[in-house]
């Protein structure tokens, strides 16, 4: 006969490993509707490290600033407080005429970018090749930048210039969870902070062995907590060990305010504009019990208020589109909740259906031809400041010259200090990144340097099962018998250019760039 208690210790263990295999299972299967936790964190730090000090120094091609600086425009008895950020999106090689229907796009972050990330693939941007490859004669503004609130927003649409500068025949507001906060003009000595650790058994052990699990369960008790108190609120969302991630919500006198100084005023404006005004969510990822609520009473508003047109992009077809062939691509990383190229993806389809389908009217008959110029272009570039300059261009060749940092160079952004000034990630080696207006087929590309003794090339491209870039770096093309030139024959549509080059004596270098298509 058995011992009962030795019966009793298998039927334990049979349960702990059952229990073990279903908590695994779950895990990887979370990793698709939850956060893809896919890289290392030693990596991502570096990117967000990088992303911080390379914001304030915009690549002055692809640059945010007032619009004094970047449109032919300088109304008079203009002073600083009336000035908006026009994010310029040219050059793109297109054409505009008296005809081209613009389009005016207000955020955030996520509108800005990180900087860390090819401007071209933000949302905005996509919708403008979208319409224009579609045969609409369209342009994309953008105003806005990072931690930008809807007050902001308002503010330079209705006390600056911009209508009358930009001409807008349709206004589209991104909304994201924190932008009812109105930053500065608020009290905050009335924010609290909330952590849900202490509301989660075991959180370390599970944050550290089942992080996609953890994050759901976190985003069920954050959404559940979120409406005990009447103040506004910042909860702490962890992503990883040592990452956190702050969300909002619109609630208490926050809603009041947001409701009153807001969304009433700009039901008003809508009202009397000539032209519609589009209100959008844009969800990072597909988080629905945490985005659910944050989006609620905002959705809630605007069904009261009925002037502008909202669209949520928290729906079926957002989840639809998501699954685990775009789940490296949600956000820019594991540690930054900024939408990543599947995100922006998304939301430029969803954006350009809806324009197709309720205002034919605004942005006219296509002409049922590609409207896009897809010469060499490069219009954006990691890191900004590397004195980038186009030296001869003909039909098929356009020659780049530019200044190769020194490895021993830094850069000092408030407190952080990069050094050296050069992005690294994925390839493990420095590199500079060369972004295209337009993907472009290229044949060929010769590199040479006053100072170097190698480079290396490597590209992105445009994942065709994907429709974008999913930031795969390949080598380039094959050298030629003579080593100074890289030919190419896959037909891919190339987004990024990326160099490496060992510069003599770490002095850093300029290199010239001739690129055939």
């Amino acid at each position: 006969m058995r011992h009962p208690m030795r019966k009793s210790l298998r039927n334990f263990l049979i349960i702990i490993i059952v229990c073990c295999l279903v908590l695994f299972s779950l895990e990887k299967s979370l990793n698709v509707s939850s956060y893809p936790i896919t890289e290392t964190l030693e990596a991502d730090t570096e990117i967000v490290s990088y992303m911080r000090a390379e914001s304030a120094t915009q690549n002055e091609l692809f640059a945010t600033s007032v619009v004094e600086e970047k449109i032919d425009i300088k109304p008079n008895n203009v002073t600083e407080d009336k000035l908006y950020p026009l994010i310029q999106n040219t050059p793109t090689g297109n054409e505009y005429d008296e005809d081209t229907v613009n389009i005016v796009v207000f955020g955030d972050s996520f509108v800005w970018g990180p900087s860390c990330m090819n401007r071209n693939e933000l949302f905005w941007r996509l919708v403008e090749t979208e319409l224009r490859k579609k045969g609409y004669n369209c342009r994309v503004f953008c105003v806005g930048f990072s931690a930008a609130s809807a007050y902001d927003e308002f503010r330079w649409l209705t006390q600056t210039s911009l209508v009358n500068d930009l001409d807008p025949d349709l206004i589209l507001f991104g909304y994201v969870y924190n932008d009812s906060d109105p930053s500065y003009s608020f009290d905050n000595s009335k924010y609290s902070l909330a952590h849900t650790d202490d509301k989660i058994p075991f959180s370390s052990f599970l944050r550290s062995v089942f992080p996609n699990l953890y994050i759901r369960l976190n985003n069920y008790v954050v959404a559940k907590t979120m409406y005990t108190d009447e103040q506004y609120e910042e909860y702490v969302y962890f992503l990883t060990e040592g990452s956190t991630m702050p969300i909002y919500i619109t609630k208490g006198k926050l809603y009041e305010k947001y409701k009153n100084e807001f969304v009433i005023p700009l039901d008003n404006y809508a009202k009397q504009a000539d032209f519609p005004i589009v209100y959008m969510t844009l969800p990072p990822s597909p988080s629905y019990t945490m985005l659910n609520a944050l989006f609620k009473p905002v959705r809630e508003l605007f069904s009261e208020y009925t002037n502008v047109a909202f669209y949520d992009c928290l729906n079926e077809p957002f989840f639809k589109f998501f699954s685990r062939k775009h789940a490296a691509n949600y956000t820019l990383s594991s540690i930054d909740y900024h939408p990543g190229s599947a995100t922006n993806r998304f939301y430029a389809d969803y954006i350009v259906d809806f324009l197709e389908k309720d205002y034919p009217e605004v942005i006219g008959k296509s002409v049922g031809k590609d409207l896009n110029n897809y010469d060499i272009l490069i219009n954006d570039s990691l890191p900004g400041k590397i004195d980038l300059k186009q030296e001869a261009k003909t039909e098929k060749s356009v020659t780049y010259s530019l200044q190769y940092p020194s490895e021993i160079s830094t850069h000092q952004w408030e407190e952080i200090t990069i050094d050296p000034y050069l992005i690294t990630y994925p390839l493990g080696k420095r590199y500079i990144k060369l972004s295209f207006a337009q993907p472009v087929d290229i044949k060929s590309v010769e590199i040479t340097g006053d100072k170097v003794n190698n480079i290396e090339l490597y590209y992105t491209k445009i994942n065709e099962n994907l429709n974008y870039d999913d930031h795969t770096i390949m080598p380039f093309g094959v050298l030629s018998s003579d080593g100074t030139v890289l030919n190419d024959s896959s037909k891919d549509k190339v987004t990024s250019l990326c160099v490496h080059a060992d510069c003599i004596d770490n002095d850093g270098s300029e290199i010239r760039i001739v690129i055939n298509k």
